[in-house]
């Protein structure tokens, strides 16, 4: 798979002549681009006889996200052309055909104990396509705030969007805070893929891809509580974007509990953390995997298998609707905190986060006393446990 190094060093030379062709107006951006260019072209011929440069043209494709940012690119063509370019070396990096100095694929697939892969693609289409969404979306609001368009469709809440793009909050980040979340959403889509047995062959890229999934997703969640306590106003894409990202949570952390699984069971049986944290081991204990079904198989069997590891009980799902009644009756922090802690509770992995929907329903009690009893009295079911996690017993 030697022709990625080329590839690479070709979109070196589109960089390179990229400023010169679109008419770049950002002296910052036409030096950023010819740079990264040579080093593309340095970087991927080196990666044809040495695979871990890879990894140093992944770090000029990330740049090349953030540079339009930096640099508060004047025209939409340098944006578009740095962060389509930089996002074609990412993926020529470390996605395709596989990610530098990984271990060999191969052994179990399933993780001792349990009924199912939670690193099958199956299992992480659904998060992908969901970052994607997201990455779309952030990116036509950062068109806004690099003053590419003059104008943003907001379906529910009309000029508010405007209002929340253009207020302090935004404004206190030092660049388009869109467009990082745009690159955040970008990077987790790429780490969603990889292979169907990583959780014990690249512990690190399964961590890594929690990490962006989960605080990522709470920072999303956060901004959106500040829109009307602080900003006072809506944002009904960027709420489109929170919503989107939470539901990620319970659809990715079972493949993180299966990696800290596998790195404990490997540290008790005396092997390094440090080692097994980078290295990963390419044949581990556990089973093949039977049970997910191939591509070719019907919708319904596909979709099934996106969801094993996340069920929703009708009480989680009421406090979901309570959580979401009592945003709407003006309690914005308790009634979205209700909420979000009811949607990760439906991760089968998680459900034992309900809990926190305790206190969050002591605090609406002061402010609706029969919200706040009811979010309380729905948070002790804790619903079906269909499928099996190994040592973990939710």
């Amino acid at each position: 798979m030697n022709w990625r190094g080329f590839i690479n060093a070709a979109f070196g030379v589109w960089l390179i002549s990229s400023p010169f062709t679109f008419g770049y107006h950002s002296d910052q951006l036409i030096y950023s681009d010819v740079i990264c260019g040579f080093l593309a072209i340095f970087f991927g011929l080196l990666t044809v006889h040495f695979r871990l440069f890879a990894w140093a043209t992944a770090l000029v494709g990330l740049w090349l996200q953030l540079a339009p940012l930096v640099f508060w690119a004047p025209e939409a063509a340098s944006y578009i052309n740095d962060t389509f370019i930089g996002m074609l070396l990412l993926i020529f990096s470390f996605i395709i055909p596989d990610t530098p100095g990984a271990q060999e694929s191969k052994g179990a697939e399933v993780p001792p104990g349990w009924s199912y892969n939670p690193s099958s693609y199956l299992q992480r289409v659904p998060v992908i396509f969901l970052n994607i969404v997201c990455w779309l979306i952030a990116r036509y609001l950062a068109a806004y705030q690099l003053g590419f368009i003059d104008h943003v469709w907001d379906p529910f809440f009309g000029h508010q969007t405007v209002d929340v793009l253009t207020s302090k909050v935004s404004q206190s980040f030092p660049v388009a805070d869109a467009g990082l979340g745009a690159t955040a959403y970008l990077l987790e889509a790429l780490f969603g893929f990889g292979a169907t047995r990583r959780w014990h062959t690249m512990p690190w890229f399964v961590m890594l891809f929690g990490i962006l999934a989960i605080p990522v997703s709470c920072i999303s969640i956060v901004l959106i509580i500040l829109q009307p306590t602080v900003v006072g106003a809506w944002c009904g894409l960027c709420l489109m974007t929170a919503v989107l990202m939470l539901m990620i949570i319970p659809l990715t952390v079972d493949e993180v509990c299966a990696t800290l699984q596998f790195m404990r069971h490997s540290r008790k049986k005396g092997h390094s953390l440090w080692k097994t944290f980078w290295g990963g081991t390419s044949i581990a204990e556990g089973t093949d995997d039977p049970r997910t079904p191939p591509f070719g198989a019907s919708y319904l069997k596909l979709f099934k298998a996106m969801c094993w590891g996340v069920t929703i009980p009708w009480n989680l799902a009421f406090s979901a609707a309570v959580g979401i009644f009592a945003m709407f009756q003006g309690d914005f922090i308790p009634g979205a905190l209700i909420t979000v802690f009811s949607v990760i509770s439906w991760g089968e992995v998680t459900r034992i986060f309900r809990y926190a929907i305790v206190p969050l329903g002591v605090w609406l009690v002061f402010l609706n006393p029969i919200l706040g009893l009811i979010a309380i009295a729905l948070s002790f079911r804790k619903g079906p446990i269909k499928e099996k996690y190994g040592t973990f017993k939710p």
